[in-house]
């Protein structure tokens, strides 16, 4: 193996993630963590790296695969969304940018992971988002009793976090099951529209969701299988694919 040149740039995942892992502690450890907006930026750009943002001088910057998701999904969105909940909304890009539009009166994230709810609710605070909260449940939690967070919801987001409602995963174990519970908790929070990113076959899915999967081989978690569960409740156009190739993106509309 050829050794690394001295101007070989560093791969910005594997920036990211040194910089979380320790810049980030050293600094706190140093009595640095009065600069909270560099703190906030350090978690921002930390785990998971494939969501990563900054916030400067107000603005939300997006890099690497959120921006192209954003890219990828946001040509979905109609033209005026007075109310949005993003399901799965790790560290809160697409609430604090569709927050940020004048038409919108509410903009909601969920998540499992406490983490994500935290740093998702330091962003909103830095950016002084009125209309935008990011809440520590579940589609089930929210499904229960939509007005309770706001609902129903013009349109509705679920990205890159299809697979892990149905299956559940390391940092949550709370699993859903089957494509039918999923869509009628959608159905139920959704009034418009739900924006849809995310593999249908489990080769497709992360390893983990595999792993869950083989030992379970009648289950119906296939693109047949989620189309026979949201066309009860939606009407569904597929618009295309992910840059993986892997992900198809659909637009759901409500019946």
């Amino acid at each position: 193996m050829q050794p690394r040149s001295q101007d070989t740039l560093v791969r910005p995942h594997l920036r990211t993630r040194l910089r979380y892992q320790w810049r980030q502690w050293i600094n706190r450890l140093r009595g640095s963590d009065r600069d909270l907006n560099k703190n906030l930026n350090d978690d921002l750009l930390g785990y998971p790296t494939n969501h990563t943002y900054q916030i400067r001088n107000g603005e939300l910057i997006a890099q690497g695969k959120v921006s192209r998701r954003w890219r990828m999904v946001s040509p979905l969105y109609p033209l005026h969304i007075r109310s949005f909940l993003d399901v799965g909304c790790c560290k809160g890009y697409f609430v604090c940018r569709i927050a940020q539009r004048s038409e919108c009166e509410r903009a909601v994230g969920i998540d499992l992971f406490p983490h994500f709810v935290d740093v998702s609710q330091r962003a909103i605070k830095a950016l002084a988002l009125k209309n935008a909260q990011v809440k520590n449940a579940s589609i089930e939690d929210v499904a229960a009793n939509p007005s309770a967070y706001g609902g129903p919801f013009d349109l509705v987001q679920v990205i890159s976090t299809y697979h892990y409602i149905y299956w559940g995963s390391k940092r949550a174990e709370k699993s859903m099951g089957d494509h039918d519970s999923i869509m009628n908790a959608l159905a139920k929070v959704c009034s418009r529209y739900v924006v849809f990113m995310n593999p249908l076959e489990i080769s497709d899915c992360p390893l983990e969701i595999q792993k869950l999967a083989n030992p379970i081989p009648a289950h119906d978690y296939t693109r047949e299988g989620f189309l026979s569960a949201a066309q009860k409740h939606f009407d569904v156009f597929q618009v295309g694919l992910d840059d993986s190739g892997k992900r198809p993106i659909m637009l759901l509309v409500r019946h």
